[in-house]
């Protein structure tokens, strides 16, 4: 299962899902902007809720996919979190941010191995 100092993705995703905050180190990417390779530590993050099949378990859907105010037939795109294997974190000062999973490195100063 996990040695010392290690902790498998699988089982640090559950982890995150309890709602507990944690600290996590990633690294970023945007494909499209050709950007990324930043390291990020982020302390006492929790993960935003989501359930079985990317669907959200409260009323965060209003929320993240606002509908613009200009115009009402244009909401904002599913981000297919788990198709792009990526999660949506809510940062201390309640800003929201996209990890892709794979390129997280530490969890709880564990270091993470898929």
């Amino acid at each position: 299962m996990k040695g010392k100092g290690i902790i498998r993705l699988a089982d640090a995703l559950e982890k995150m899902e309890e709602g507990e905050p944690f600290d996590i180190v990633h690294f970023t990417a945007n494909e499209k902007k050709q950007t990324g390779g930043e390291r990020k530590v982020r302390r006492g993050v929790t993960m935003t809720s989501v359930g079985r099949k990317g669907k959200t378990n409260s009323a965060e859907t209003q929320e993240d996919f606002p509908v613009d105010s200009e115009s009402p037939a244009k909401s904002k795109k599913n981000p297919n979190h788990f198709a792009n294997a990526t999660r949506n974190i809510i940062l201390g000062n309640g800003q929201t941010r996209t990890v892709h999973l794979f390129l997280i490195t530490q969890f709880n100063d564990l270091k993470v191995i898929i």
